[in-house]
């Protein structure tokens, strides 16, 4: 995605999955020596903004997601390409005056699969 990601820029995540215990394991001990902390904190925080029993969030800022994981708006977008990059989300974007992006998420492989 070409788009430079600002701060007043809207998101909404979605849930496309159950995130269980067994996820969180293949989160941290599969996904984590490739994709790294800042990129599987990200992935958290995010999922952290979806209630238990619903499948969306409501709009946020990524400037809500700088001041609360005190990262740089730069390395929230490569964090993000690098969950982009291994299946992990899914983004859209709607361009517009403030851009809003739409954060899909995606379950990790299990140890099983």
């Amino acid at each position: 995605m070409v788009n430079s990601l600002l701060p007043l820029d809207n998101f909404v995540v979605i849930n496309k999955g159950i995130f269980t215990s067994y996820d969180q394991t293949s989160l941290t001990i599969l996904y984590q020596p490739i994709i790294g902390t800042l990129s599987v904190s990200l992935y958290l925080t995010l999922l952290g903004y979806l209630d238990k029993n619903k499948i969306s969030s409501s709009g946020n800022s990524h400037s809500d997601l700088v001041n609360s994981m005190q990262m740089k708006i730069e390395d929230i977008k490569e964090s993000r390409e690098k969950l982009e990059a291994i299946g992990l989300i899914k983004t859209y974007l709607k361009k517009g005056e403030i851009n809003s992006y739409v954060y899909e998420l995606y379950n990790p492989l299990s140890f099983y699969d």
